[in-house]
């Protein structure tokens, strides 16, 4: 049996209790299988992280989120915090304004520099239609 099925069929015996799993293959010959086993299938933060053997495909640790300080369940929170899964969908709708927002910033900036740098200058400036008829009414024919 290769290992990935061996993996695999120990992420089969436990799947109702995990929504979604992510397997991460070694990329040298000293490193692990990483698998990550998600309960909540909308965000990632909560995760179960196992680690097999890469030539035996034996479990080699397990860290549950009631392992992880403080620091590290901030770090698995981080993209959720990112996109505002973390609040659910007023969380998301927060993140999607708060970046429409700061998208327009340069736009508007652009804008207000633009007309300040090429506003046309007094003399180019058409006088007002009162001004106009002022300077008609004291030319006398």
């Amino acid at each position: 049996m290769a290992i990935d099925d061996k993996i695999f069929s120990d992420y089969q015996k436990e799947e109702n209790k995990f929504r979604s799993a992510a397997i991460y293959y070694p990329d040298n010959t000293h490193a692990s299988y990483t698998v990550y086993l998600n309960p909540n299938s909308k965000t990632y933060y909560g995760s179960t992280t196992r680690f097999y053997d890469q030539r035996t495909g034996a479990l080699i640790k397990t860290e549950t989120p009631e392992d992880l300080n403080r620091g590290q369940a901030l770090r698995d929170m981080y993209y959720d915090i990112h996109v505002g899964r973390i609040l659910g969908l007023p969380g998301q709708l927060l993140a999607f304004f708060g970046s429409l927002i700061a998208a327009s910033l340069p736009v508007t900036g652009f804008y207000i520099w633009y007309g300040r740098k090429f506003k046309k200058s007094e003399r180019q400036k058409e006088k007002p239609l009162e001004e106009q008829l002022k300077i008609i009414s004291h030319v006398q024919l």
